[in-house]
């Protein structure tokens, strides 16, 4: 079987696209244990993934402990798998991203209820010693995605990019479902308030014109202000986003929106719940060694109130997607999870955890 077919549009953040990625990499397994041809049947304590002109060829290496745990949870996701090795087609798109990731050898140790993982992957970017979940403090309790990426910088594609070059170099991003969209923020902390002045300036200079966007005001640059903390937005003809941002403490948030902007800073004023508060992620972020250089956090929780359609329609102003029916029940496992952590150090070795409910 195929995987649904995923075409890309111009990307406001390659920073989200190389967290997707990466998403997809660390539950591949859970993917494939629905969209499955039976490939060998050799057991092992490792999953190895290469890749050919037909799609990804994935071979488990299980101890018999490791293979009674991950039969288990296989079962506890509702899905029939034996640990047999694995077949996986994939369209073309896909393919290109796993070409230049494969071959990947992925340590695994599982029960009926939750998975750790690790691999060496050295195309993680490199960090600057910064506590890998230092952000917590912007993230909405109900948090589909946490990323802490060193040198993201040049990943990130949204009017008024320009301010991010006077933060640091590890940028946060969150996102989290919001009225008609999934919003995201993303959260830098400053390093030259003299270039952030200078930058901001620039951006003052945009000369106010009509750009037709569809969905509402087409003035290029807008101040106004919420809680007593001015914000900014740009607008764009070729972006689907209203870049909002604003100095909250020593860092930049950048939203995708006034609403999102707002409900960030509202997070970090203590007005509403972080999701630090929640026991879910506490418990992820338990299985994780301290000291990381990046990290993902996953809440699969926060997909459970979605069908094909409506994930298609959430996620329109990133990814163009073209959903094949057979997904639905893929989804649906998907679902089943509770929540995926991974952590990566600065050589590049990356460790993660996934539970269940």
């Amino acid at each position: 079987m195929k995987l649904p077919v995923l075409k890309l549009v111009k990307p406001p953040l390659v920073f989200i696209l190389y967290i997707f990625l990466l998403a997809i990499l660390s539950s591949l397994a859970v993917f494939a244990f629905y969209f499955y041809q039976p490939y060998q049947n050799k057991l092992s304590s490792n999953l190895n993934i290469s890749s050919n002109d037909r799609g990804l060829l994935l071979k488990f290496d299980l101890s018999q402990s490791d293979k009674t745990g991950l039969v288990g949870l296989a079962r506890s996701l509702g899905l029939d798998w034996g640990g047999e090795n694995l077949g996986l087609s994939l369209n073309n798109s896909f393919s290109d991203w796993f070409k230049a990731t494969t071959p990947l050898k992925i340590g695994l140790k599982a029960d009926v209820s939750s998975l750790k993982f690790n691999a060496t992957l050295n195309s993680l970017p490199k960090g600057d010693g910064q506590d890998a979940w230092g952000k917590l403090n912007f993230t909405p309790s109900n948090a589909l995605l946490y990323a802490q990426v060193p040198n993201a910088k040049a990943m990130i594609n949204l009017p008024g990019n320009s301010i991010l070059n006077s933060l640091e170099n590890t940028l946060s991003v969150v996102a989290f479902p919001g009225n008609k969209e999934i919003d995201f923020a993303v959260i830098g902390k400053i390093q030259d308030k003299a270039k952030l002045e200078a930058e901001l300036k620039k951006l003052k200079n945009i000369e106010s014109q009509s750009i037709g966007r569809t969905e509402g005001a087409g003035i290029g640059y807008n101040e106004s202000k919420v809680d007593d903390v001015n914000y900014y937005s740009i607008t764009s003809a070729d972006s689907p986003f209203v870049s909002t941002f604003g100095l909250v403490g020593e860092n930049v948030v950048m939203g995708s929106n006034p609403e999102a902007f707002t409900k960030v800073l509202r997070v970090y004023q203590g007005r509403e719940d972080s999701l630090s508060s929640q026991d879910y992620f506490k418990s992820v972020r338990l299985q994780l060694p301290p000291g990381s250089s990046g990290s993902l956090y996953l809440n699969f929780r926060q997909l459970k109130s979605f069908d094909a359609e409506s994930l298609k329609k959430v996620l329109k102003p990133y990814f163009s997607l073209e959903i094949k029916k057979e997904f639905e029940p893929a989804l649906a496992v998907v679902t089943k999870i509770g929540s995926l952590g991974v952590v990566w150090s600065e050589q590049g070795v990356a460790q993660g955890y996934l539970g269940l409910p």
